[in-house]
């Protein structure tokens, strides 16, 4: 229905991308059971509460599990909420977690930005263009070491991080729709003025590849 945001993926390990969307009026995520029919004609539909209005959902497979977990950041505190195994609603799921990691305007863009196969938790801030990518473990960002802070655009710009170049990890890389320039940040955690390699480009990408938009900003 109008309003809703779509969240397509593999949320139950069987190697099957459902048709899924997040409801932000009530929290709800609907999965779609398998098949192409309508929802409405779908057998093994599921719908499962978690999160809030004004979330952003943040579905990731964060524990290597060969599965998405159902989650979403909130931008009124900070916090990822990241919904415990199973579907049932998020009050009655075990072993749910609750992280803080960025605050009010930033834009979430969890990944794998080292290429060690684990997504970390991430926010690009638009106020002065940093990427806050969190240390490993599930503590909040104030008490995890090995976090990392790396300048790359500026306010107006939009986040578009990406594994552009087949490397097995995501590129720190932002749109500036004021000029359409593309700027993909080099290798290495240093700020974008302090690294080498770094690659600028205008119009459609020059990757023989499909670029997905940021569904998070």
């Amino acid at each position: 229905m109008s309003g809703d945001q779509p969240v397509p993926g593999d949320y139950d390990g069987d190697g099957t991308v459902s048709l899924v969307v997040w409801r932000p009026s009530n929290g709800v995520w609907y999965i779609k059971g398998p098949g192409n029919t309508h929802w409405g004609s779908s057998s093994g539909n599921r719908w499962i509460q978690c999160g809030m209005k004004g979330d952003i959902p943040v579905p990731m497979d964060y524990f290597n599990e060969g599965k998405l977990r159902m989650a979403v950041w909130r931008p009124s505190d900070g916090y990822w909420y990241i919904k415990g195994l199973g579907f049932q609603d998020w009050g009655k799921t075990q072993n749910n977690i609750r992280i803080q990691c960025g605050t009010r305007g930033d834009i979430p863009v969890p990944g794998d930005y080292l290429g060690d196969g684990k997504v970390r938790y991430a926010v690009w801030r638009p106020s002065n263009g940093n990427w806050y990518i969190k240390g490993p473990g599930n503590a909040d960002w104030g008490a995890s070491q090995g976090n990392i802070v790396v300048q790359c655009g500026c306010n107006g710009d939009v986040p578009v991080p990406y594994d552009f170049f087949g490397e097995g990890k995501l590129r720190i890389a932002v749109y500036r729709p004021s000029n359409g320039v593309w700027y993909v940040k080099g290798t290495g955690m240093s700020h974008w003025g302090s690294t080498t390699g770094n690659k600028t480009f205008q119009g459609p990408p020059p990757f023989d590849k499909q670029i997905p938009v940021n569904f998070f900003s």
